[in-house]
């Protein structure tokens, strides 16, 4: 998406090493999950959060660019949800389903989210779920595609 050439890949145990080594100037860049530690590490000026994923600015950094804001569609956002087998009973579901809603509406919860640099869906329903990955899946194949990788 970017046109860069040359960036090396280097696999690590977890992002922490990662960035201790971004840090160091071992590696010259990662792309950590943003949480409440990256921003604190941003704030205080030991690492430089050049962009995020996320689709527009985060409420909690909107100092730091969104990077679509550069490169068109550079999205890629971390998604957190309740899961459970395919054929969970309805009852479960729904049980889970008004958990989940009401805990969505819960102030402190949300800002802890977005300390944390994570952001509430707008929708939190299984239905506004489904049709958020299946257009994520639509989205992010032919990327993958593009760059060898095969779904697995």
């Amino acid at each position: 998406m970017t046109g860069l050439s040359g960036i090396l890949h280097v696999p690590y145990r977890g992002a922490g090493p990662a960035i201790v080594d971004n840090m160091a100037g071992t590696v010259p860049m990662t792309t950590p999950n943003i949480n409440g530690q990256i921003l604190d590490l941003h704030r205080t000026g030991k690492l430089r959060i050049l962009a995020v994923f996320a689709p527009q600015r985060l409420k909690v950094a909107p100092d730091i660019p969104a990077a679509n804001e550069t490169v068109p569609d550079m999205v890629m956002q971390l998604v957190a949800g309740v899961c459970g087998p395919a054929d969970l009973p309805a009852p479960v579901v729904d049980k889970l389903a008004t958990a989940t809603g009401k805990i969505m509406q819960d102030l402190s919860f949300l800002t802890m989210l977005e300390k944390s640099g994570m952001e509430a869906r707008p929708d939190p329903s299984s239905t506004a779920a489904r049709v958020f990955l299946t257009e994520e899946r639509a989205r992010l194949l032919p990327i993958m595609k593009s760059a060898g990788l095969k779904p697995q």
